[in-house]
């Protein structure tokens, strides 16, 4: 695995580059949130698409201690004994039910209802990570991807705000098997990529934006299929259908 010169290709960099590199005719709002930006983020014309939901995390011995009347220096909290929490979970502690139609809309509902106000956000709680993937969910992903392609030569795309020098894109060249490695090349970049492809073709892809709380998958019915039969039941990766479609601007098209 190492750093290569490679520009990203234009069949997946108007939406996987920092920034709006497609339009859209609709606005976005808690209703569409997800179909939006899976508009948005996603080259079209894919057989099925996956959206990866990030997870919630929570450390229950800071939050018992809240409800004893103690509040921790956030200095002196644990970032280890955070626990990732999956929307059902997260939504159950609040008597919503979780469906992947409302999950936006309720997630804001339950933010203002119980968690803004006249005191700060919680120390104990974590909301969804933007633009990181975890990497539990990525594995799952590349396990698929090795049985139907094998171990493909793939690119770790990152954008400017995930690499050190802040000023430029940063492009990972190995093996999909390899994730695990990633780590290895901080503080060049940083966290989990912004886009992974295969380093020829177009047959797949996996994008989170930078401002994302969700990744998405792109791929044959096999692939998307294949990794919902393996994922576990406390992970939220579901198939989810277009509903928009965007447009790329003139100085973008392929």
């Amino acid at each position: 695995m190492k750093f290569i010169q490679n520009k990203i290709p234009e069949w997946i960099k108007p939406y996987a580059e920092l920034g709006p590199g497609v339009s859209m005719d609709i606005k976005i709002n808690d209703q569409n949130f997800i179909w939006y930006l899976q508009a948005m983020c996603c080259p079209p014309n894919y057989e099925k698409y996956l959206v990866i939901l990030h997870p919630f995390w929570i450390n229950k011995k800071v939050e018992q201690l809240n409800e004893k009347g103690v509040f921790p220096k956030e200095s002196d909290i644990n970032d280890n004994e955070f626990e990732r929490i999956n929307y059902s979970d997260f939504f159950n502690r609040y008597g919503e039910k979780f469906e992947l139609e409302t999950a936006i809309e309720i997630k804001e509902k339950i933010a203002k209802e119980h968690l803004r106000g006249k005191n700060k956000w919680p120390d104990y709680l974590w909301y969804p990570g933007e633009g990181e993937s975890e990497l539990t969910e990525l594995k799952i992903v590349g396990s698929n991807l090795i049985k139907i392609y094998g171990n493909v030569e793939s690119d770790f795309y990152y954008v400017l705000l995930k690499t050190r020098e802040t000023d430029d894109n940063k492009v990972l060249r190995g093996k999909i098997s390899e994730l695990d490695m990633l780590v290895k090349f901080e503080p060049e970049i940083r966290d989990n990529p912004s886009a992974i492809y295969p380093t020829s073709g177009n047959e797949w892809c996996i994008i989170t934006d930078y401002d994302c709380p969700m990744t998405f998958v792109c791929g044959s019915s096999e692939l998307i299929d294949n990794i919902l039969k393996d994922k576990t039941s406390d992970l939220d990766i579901y198939e989810i259908k277009p509903k928009y479609k965007a447009k790329k601007p003139a100085h973008n098209t392929i």
